[in-house]
């Protein structure tokens, strides 16, 4: 998936470059975070990394939770669920997060997986739409410009002709 490889392809671009050393780190996790978090590291990281829910319900006892968050806040993370979310073409596009259930003595558990999971499937489906009509507006906007220079090909063609007097009306074709 183009989320899971685009910092390596961005790193193979500058490696050619002579300090490509000193960029390596930032273009590699440029989706890390100051504090820690973040792809391609953390628990985000790895829910994107492996397409796979994950719950944590002892955030402090997992050695993929940074704590470095909740102590310069004074937040109390007590529990993380992290869902993918899948494209129609099942590539992991993004991910969503829920911190602490509201019952702050409950779990995440599969229940919850399901309906964050439901609104991840929804939101995919809405950005994939989205990004269809965007490559539709472009190839309609492309379509309009090929359509124009078909039309100014023809005219000056047939306008050059040293054999005929000619009046040319052009339409585009839809």
């Amino acid at each position: 998936a183009v989320v899971r490889t685009h910092p390596d392809i961005g790193f193979k671009v500058l490696a050619a470059h002579p300090l490509a050393y000193l960029v390596r780190s930032a273009v590699l996790a440029h989706h890390e975070r100051p504090d820690g978090r973040g792809y391609p590291n953390g628990i985000v990281g790895e829910a994107v990394r492996t397409a796979k829910p994950i719950i944590i319900n002892d955030p402090y006892n997992d050695p993929r939770f940074h704590r470095k968050v909740d102590q310069e806040t004074g937040y109390q993370t007590e529990s993380l669920l992290v869902i993918p979310m899948m494209g129609i073409d099942g590539e992991v596009m993004g991910a969503f997060q829920a911190v602490n259930k509201r019952n702050k003595k409950s779990c995440f558990e599969e229940r919850d997986v399901q309906r964050l999971m439901l609104a991840a499937t929804f939101s995919a489906k809405i950005l994939s739409a989205e990004h269809l009509l965007q490559a539709n507006r472009h190839h309609e906007e492309e379509q309009k410009k090929a359509a124009l220079k078909q039309q100014s090909i023809i005219t000056n063609d047939f306008l050059k002709s040293e054999h005929f007097k000619t009046r040319v009306f052009t339409r585009p074709s839809e």
